[in-house]
């Protein structure tokens, strides 16, 4: 009975990174753009976006496989792509290198690292971020950047490095609204492929992004927790010291992880197996399987964020929780 009551006073949201829902209920005819006029509250966004990222332009790009194949298909010069970017990105590229553009992929090794050696100055631009969807594996852009003089284009949206050129936010995992992207640079982009302007994307974003929280103090008890509860049912796909450190990735074993995920929510616990599965779909991780791993283990990988402190009872009632649906899921089979 306590547990119950525990659960129904908060909701423990460990997916924030992956899907963020922000209040927007401001009225939004303030945020359409009118012609040949200036508009004073777009130009104090875009001072906030110069501000935070020491870039000059800011642009809007439909975050979507058509919008990314697009701005591939714009670009000018050799291209490489991170497969551990998103699965936009990534299909934008696949359609965009049919189409004759010059694109490479960056490939991820078993350990989850980038095979960031393939890089060379050959390159043009260069999409990779400092950490790999899903899994959060850190990636060296101080590395790569020593390695290429090429332009570096980076998603920023859960973090943000200094050897980036190009940065770039997901609407969509920032405030839950829309299908926009956000390109911050100086130069390097066609006109043509960034024209767009979404007041309401820009601001709502920059809001989000500004609000957003992480804390890294809770990874080591969460692992530790995990590690008590779980034993040999839980499986390290990746090193949680090469991860960002408000991050976990783990997976349990001889289990469809969308099903914890899809139970836990009644529990008010949300949890995610991956940035295409943010809903618990029925997908497996692309990321894992990119590294090498079956689509069944695939389905075994759980990724959690920090962005509160919680007390080490909470920690302990949330793993046992999940261990709890794990040992019925797999009862029944």
């Amino acid at each position: 009975m306590m547990e119950n009551k525990f659960y129904m006073k908060r909701t423990m949201k460990f997916n924030s990174l992956q899907f963020n829902s922000t209040n927007c209920t401001k009225e939004l005819s303030r945020y359409s753009l009118e012609v040949l006029q200036k508009n004073e509250k777009l130009e104090e966004v875009y001072k906030s976006y110069k501000d935070i990222f020491s870039k000059d332009k800011v642009k809007n790009i439909s975050f979507s496989e058509d919008g990314f194949c697009a701005l591939f298909l714009s670009l000018n010069g050799k291209i490489a792509v991170s497969v551990g970017e998103s699965e936009f990105i990534v299909q934008g590229a696949q359609k965009a290198k049919t189409l004759g553009a010059d694109i490479s992929f960056v490939l991820l090794q078993k350990d989850g690292t980038l095979d960031t050696d393939s890089l060379d100055e050959g390159f043009d631009f260069i999409f990779i971020s400092s950490y790999v969807i899903d899994t959060y594996v850190k990636v060296d852009l101080q590395k790569v950047k020593k390695n290429t003089k090429a332009k570096i284009v980076s998603n920023a949206t859960v973090h943000k490095s200094e050897y980036s050129d190009i940065y770039l936010l997901d609407g969509y995992k920032l405030c839950g609204i829309g299908a926009s992207g956000i390109f911050i640079y100086d130069e390097g982009f066609s006109k043509d492929a960034l024209s767009q302007i979404d007041l309401l994307s820009l601001e709502t974003s920059l809001n989000a992004y500004k609000e957003k929280k992480v804390l890294s103090r809770v990874k080591q008890r969460f692992l530790k927790e995990f590690q008590r509860a779980f034993l040999d049912d839980l499986y390290l796909f990746v090193d949680p010291e090469s991860c960002l450190e408000f991050t976990l990735h783990l997976g349990l074993r001889d289990i469809k992880m969308r099903d914890i995920i899809r139970t836990l929510a009644f529990e008010d616990i949300l949890i995610t197996n991956g940035e295409g599965c943010s809903l618990g779909l029925s997908r497996p991780s692309r990321i894992l399987q990119e590294m090498g791993y079956s689509e069944d283990e695939s389905r075994w990988g759980l990724s959690l964020d920090f962005s509160e402190e919680l007390s080490d009872e909470q920690i302990e009632q949330v793993v046992e929780t999940i261990y709890k649906k794990y040992r019925q899921i797999k009862v029944l089979g």
